[in-house]
């Protein structure tokens, strides 16, 4: 699906009869016409055009299941609520830009229902988050930094959790664990005409390449021999709190989160932000207000939402390691 192609058919059939009635040169081949073809293609509708065509690239990408992709939707439906079709006096172009309007509203109705089963309870972004949760839990837990645990955990799990080896401080087992954290969420997002911002982003980490990024999250040279020790412990110790981490996510309890729903980042700052950002995946899948998952819910001016217990946590830890949202300031920054 091509935007240009799309504004070349809408032009064409708003210029079926001929000119315009409100061309000031309604003489020679239409088709050929600036005039005709410049009142049709309004700035309005070739942002619907545009919103309509990133819509459609979303619903058929194969990162589609992503906390990325339900940002990058939710992100669409907002920029085509704000297009005013009101602003477009002749009655032709307007016309067009209705005919486009509903076209990309159905795209984003395909793209809503192809996110919907990641979202929902049970499905691949909650599990996902459930995983990624567990593991930073895990390592909070062992290193005795959460202390408002649920009383279903069972005392064997406990147990092996905490004789889980220490060799490294937390702070280095986290700062190796989030490029595993991020490498599993950020898989891209196809080219977005009206999400730019996108750009900003680094590449996402090949599974080859990962080792690297953990050594450089623990700020430990490439090739020393410090980096051959880290990197034994560091490999050892993400496959063990990755598993508790699994094993914790299915304690079932949960915490209920407020956010505020101001605070929100535009497309301009988002594209300076990302540059340097470090997203917390879990709090940014809650700042969409799409977590069905989580049955999340607006109050007031405020998104509720009832999360698993480690999800909670999760977001405590990324927070003390310098981690936010995609899309939201916090209050206190």
């Amino acid at each position: 699906m091509n935007a240009a192609a799309v504004l070349n058919e809408l032009v064409l059939a708003a210029t079926a009869r001929g000119h315009l009635d409100e061309c000031p040169r309604p003489f020679g081949v239409v088709a050929e016409c600036d005039w005709c073809t410049w009142a049709v293609r309004t700035q309005e509708l070739q942002q619907v055009v545009a919103i309509g065509v990133d819509a459609h690239l979303l619903a058929s990408c194969s990162e589609r299941d992503s906390v990325a992709a339900v940002v990058a939707y939710r992100e669409l439906h907002e920029q085509l609520d704000m297009v005013d079709l009101d602003a477009i006096r002749i009655p032709a172009a307007q016309t067009a830009a209705t005919e486009a309007l509903a076209q990309t509203r159905a795209h984003l109705e395909r793209l809503r229902r192809a996110l919907e089963p990641s979202v929902a309870p049970g499905g691949s972004i909650e599990q996902l988050c459930r995983t990624t949760a567990g593991a930073l839990t895990a390592i909070s837990i062992r290193c005795g930094e959460t202390v408002d645990l649920p009383l279903g955990i069972p005392d064997a799990l406990m147990r092996q959790l905490l004789d889980t080896s220490m060799a490294v401080s937390e702070d280095l087992h986290v700062a190796t664990l989030l490029p595993v954290i991020d490498h599993l969420h950020w898989r891209g997002v196809p080219r977005l005409a009206t999400q730019p911002e996108w750009q900003r982003r680094p590449e996402p980490t090949a599974a080859a390449h990962l080792s690297a990024h953990q050594l450089t999250g623990a700020k430990v040279a490439a090739g020393s021999l410090e980096s051959l020790v880290v990197e034994a412990v560091v490999d050892r110790c993400t496959d063990e709190f990755m598993e508790l981490g699994a094993a914790l996510s299915r304690v079932p309890c949960t915490r209920t989160i407020r956010q505020p729903r101001g605070g929100r980042w535009s497309s301009r700052t988002r594209a300076t932000v990302w540059r340097r950002l470090r997203i917390d995946w879990h709090l940014t899948l809650i700042d969409t207000g799409l977590a069905a998952c989580w049955n999340s819910r607006s109050q007031g001016d405020e998104v509720t939402v009832d999360v698993p217990w480690t999800v909670a946590a999760a977001i405590e830890v990324a927070d003390r390691h310098g981690l936010g949202s995609a899309t939201h300031q916090r209050p206190s920054e």
